[in-house]
């Protein structure tokens, strides 16, 4: 064996009519080789608490992937050819050990949500503001101490968790995702003061958001 398990071996699958593995999950400990990216009909890919360390860069490969969730694994650096991922819709890498995402994670302009909670990150990509389509952005439990000032174009995000981190202060223009609330982070009182009013006033009906900075 080259430490690569055959996908019929094991996990939730779903094959396609014509013979090809569309849907995986897997949920016990697995070694991945560059084999994974011989599965290029993938369409969703759950890899959850499989002791990896590492993921390959075929993953690349899957073009058709539109859900990709890598939670609770300890890993600590992404495969930069994830960026490649043109339809990916949703990525789950919460509780790993990441410390930064990929300097071209805005490559990503399909991505709907993406869970980054529980992890080491220190900063954000400046591109990442690349990710309009975004309507759910989990952040929380990790060391941000700054923003990244394109922050502020994703202008259709619904749900954002911001909490526990090492944020000082918000980007400018940083407003209307309803009442701020910035629980655990280094925000002075001053300048909470300051967020949340410029947070209660925002017409609800321009700003159709929702108070997910809890």
């Amino acid at each position: 064996s080259n430490g690569f398990i055959d996908p019929q071996e094991f996990g939730v699958q779903y094959w396609s009519d014509e013979g090809r593995l569309t849907n995986l999950k897997v949920d016990i400990p697995i070694v991945l080789t560059d084999d994974i990216g011989t599965l290029t009909e993938l369409a969703v890919l759950i890899l959850e608490t499989n002791n990896l360390t590492s993921m390959p860069e075929t993953i690349g490969d899957l073009q058709k992937l539109k859900i990709f969730s890598l939670t609770s694994n300890p890993i600590s650096i992404l495969p930069e050819r994830i960026v490649e991922l043109a339809n990916l819709e949703e990525l789950v890498i919460s509780s790993n050990n990441i410390l930064y995402l990929p300097e071209n994670i805005g490559n990503l302009t399909n991505l709907k949500k993406l869970d980054v909670a529980n992890n080491k990150l220190t900063t954000l990509p400046d591109n990442i503001g690349s990710l309009n389509q975004l309507t759910e952005l989990l952040l929380e439990n990790n060391q941000i101490n700054v923003l990244p000032a394109s922050f502020t174009d994703l202008s259709n995000l619904v749900e954002l968790k911001l909490y526990s981190n090492k944020l000082a202060e918000l980007p400018e223009g940083f407003w209307g995702f309803g009442e701020l609330i910035t629980r655990n982070n280094m925000i002075s009182p001053v300048a909470e003061i300051i967020y949340s009013c410029n947070f209660r006033f925002v017409d609800p009906v321009e700003k159709k958001k929702k108070d997910y900075l809890t």
